[in-house]
């Protein structure tokens, strides 16, 4: 339900009127908006679930005697 919502809110940006795009800026900034975005989602929902049982033992040694 969450990730619909979401690209229903990333199509409606895209469908703003066309004077919004004229500023080239306006379209960076959404483009590196949306792309930490989807970094930070990427990172924290993925790669560091995938590695829990390693980081532990990495930050804490004794994790691995119990």
């Amino acid at each position: 339900m969450t990730t619909t919502f979401c690209v229903i809110q990333l199509v409606s940006v895209f469908n703003l009127d066309e004077g919004n795009f004229a500023n080239a800026y306006f379209v960076c900034f959404i483009a590196l908006f949306y792309t930490i975005l989807f970094l930070i989602t990427y990172i924290s929902h993925t790669l560091i679930p995938q590695k829990v049982e390693l980081l532990l033992e990495e930050t804490y040694p004794e994790y691995k005697m119990i």
